[in-house]
């Protein structure tokens, strides 16, 4: 599935009109949105298949369909080590707006969010449109840790949020345990959110070890909202998760 042979560049430049292989030269590799150039897995092309023969295309519960959601509870309990439940789960159309939807839920004007830098720019513009303002906090390159200190030290009375990208885009950076942990701990310390971005959390190489920060405990999961989906690994799919009992 994932041979560079698998790859063609005229299905891509036809259908992937959105700044990247159609708006180019046929010399120029893009390097733009970040859509998988690899076709998807052939169980997902056939099962839209089948859905589509069927020939209804029906409005969906706003809370997403049930087995969906369960689907979804299960792979959070199996590959994340999170005890989630189904009610906790809310299907949303992108990574992108979940990541907006969440800074407009739990910013109000003045507030002030915490984001790395680098880091996309849909944190800012998400944390801006919610009437707030972005805090950067440097992330060393490589695989350097981050300044604990430095972080804390951003914490005003104003801050509401942390938003962690793990792992981050663009450098690609897994945080490990003792990072998120004091990133929880932190959220904990000071009642703050962590918006945890976990879209690329299924393609990490060794010897990294991926850990999702609301596995680490209840008190840091029930501060955490995480967003995820599966439009990195497999070309398909998205959803946020709230994992806990109610924010504090």
């Amino acid at each position: 599935m994932f041979d560079p042979s698998t790859v063609d560049l005229n299905i891509l430049r036809r259908r992937a009109y959105n700044l990247r292989w159609a708006n180019v030269p046929a010399d120029v590799i893009p390097l733009t949105a970040a859509d998988p150039d690899f076709p998807c897995a052939p169980e997902i092309a056939d099962s839209i298949c089948r859905f589509a023969k069927e020939r209804y295309f029906c409005y969906c519960s706003p809370d997403g369909l049930p087995e969906f959601k369960e689907s979804m509870a299960r792979y959070y309990q199996a590959k994340r080590q999170i005890p989630a439940s189904p009610d906790w789960i809310f299907p949303v159309d992108s990574a992108a707006f979940g990541i907006y939807l969440t800074c407009k839920a739990f910013l109000s004007p003045g507030d002030e969010a915490i984001i790395f830098d680098p880091v996309d720019f849909l944190f800012r513009y998400a944390v801006e449109a919610a009437d707030a303002d972005a805090v950067t906090f440097p992330i060393p390159p490589g695989s350097a840790g981050i300044d604990e200190e430095r972080l804390e030290g951003l914490i005003t009375r104003k801050t509401r949020m942390i938003c962690l990208c793990n792992p981050l885009n663009p450098t690609g950076k897994v945080f490990n345990k003792e990072e998120l942990l004091f990133i929880g701990r932190l959220a904990c310390k000071y009642k703050l959110i962590v918006l945890s971005d976990e879209i690329w959390s299924d393609i990490v190489y060794s010897p990294n070890i991926y850990t999702s920060i609301a596995s680490l405990s209840r008190e840091i999961r029930d501060r955490t909202v995480t967003i995820t989906g599966f439009s990195k690994s497999y070309g398909f799919g998205r959803s946020a998760h709230r994992f806990g009992h109610g924010f504090q």
